[in-house]
């Protein structure tokens, strides 16, 4: 438990925006990890995004019924249910939340219930043991984990709070409080996976764009301009460079794409394209693929701000309630 000098003050989400932005070159590669890890999850569960989302979307419906009857079950507790229900199925609702057209939502959801996902009863929505193994994700469970340990570590250092936490206390917490936690990060990654799945119009161009991005940031890590204090806009003109210039850093190719990802190759090079089109990507002569520093500072002006108002919230939900 994390232990605070003097009288409890909750933790503001201007301290935590705050050493967001002042360690922005930190907090980036593993939060964008696990984003890219949640959505490639997805994708190796159903080779469809939005069937996936859809899953997690009703079962957030669930977890919010316990979260507003202030009701925080242990995981292992909640995943002996035999089903879970969704009271109030609303079809136009799930197409604005999650950007999806009202007939594709209909057609997923029949689909879900033609795979045993899901099964219907007049309006409402009951969730089967094989929709549960969708979101009993241990391993996103962990990294989730292991981030906000390693998170914890600036805000010791920024003195809100006396000490960081380990990974092994905030699992448990995580665990215990399964229901309410997890509730809160569904609260937060659902609005974030559409935030990309409508700004690039499909979450698998998402998913090789982030690839690329990830392989640019392993590469420039190291080289990367660590100031104690660097601007967002700062950090993304370093790890981009300037005027979509082939970067010296090496780039990847269509191959490990496919193989992170888990989408078909025929699928990557149009994709691949696409984001070439786009100005997101340039390929050079070993047919190898760079980010642009074009494409990255319009996902800057058009994109960050919103994640990262996400993640605060999140952030700061998460830690004021261990105390």
């Amino acid at each position: 438990m994390i232990i605070r000098q003097g009288i409890y003050k909750e933790i503001q989400q201007k301290d935590i925006r705050d050493i967001i932005e002042k360690n922005f070159s930190d907090f980036l590669p593993p939060w964008m990890e696990g984003v890219l890890e949640w959505t490639q999850n997805a994708y190796e569960n159903f080779k469809d995004h939005n069937k996936h989302l859809i899953i997690i979307y009703l079962v957030n419906r669930a977890l919010l019924f316990y979260k507003n009857k202030f009701s925080k079950i242990d995981m292992n507790i909640f995943f002996k249910k035999e089903f879970i229900e969704v009271e109030k199925i609303n079809i136009i609702q799930i197409s604005e939340d999650l950007r999806i057209p009202e007939e594709s939502v209909r057609r997923k959801i029949k689909e879900l219930q033609k795979d045993g996902f899901i099964k219907k009863h007049k309006k409402k929505v009951v969730m089967t043991r094989k929709a549960f193994k969708v979101m009993e994700d241990k391993k996103v469970i962990l990294r989730t984990s292991r981030f906000l340990a390693f998170f914890s570590k600036f805000l010791e250092n920024n003195k809100s709070l006396v000490k960081a936490e380990k990974t092994k206390d905030i699992h448990h917490n995580i665990l215990n409080n399964f229901t309410y936690i997890w509730q809160s990060f569904y609260e937060m990654q659902i609005p974030l996976i559409v935030n990309w799945k409508n700004f690039f119009k499909d979450l698998e161009t998402y998913q090789i764009w982030g690839v690329c991005t990830m392989n640019r940031i392993y590469h420039k890590q190291n080289n990367i301009n660590k100031k104690t204090t660097i601007n967002i806009d700062s950090y993304i003109h370093e790890l981009a460079g300037s005027n979509n210039k082939i970067l010296k850093t090496k780039g990847i190719n269509a191959m490990t794409i496919s193989d992170i990802t888990q989408i078909p190759r025929t699928t990557v090079l149009r994709k691949l394209q696409k984001l070439i089109e786009m100005k997101f990507l340039v390929i050079d002569k070993y047919k190898l693929y760079h980010i642009t520093s074009a494409g990255t500072e319009m996902i800057s002006v058009k994109i960050v701000d919103k994640q990262k108002n996400l993640a605060v919230k999140f952030l700061a939900k998460f830690y004021n309630q261990l105390v």
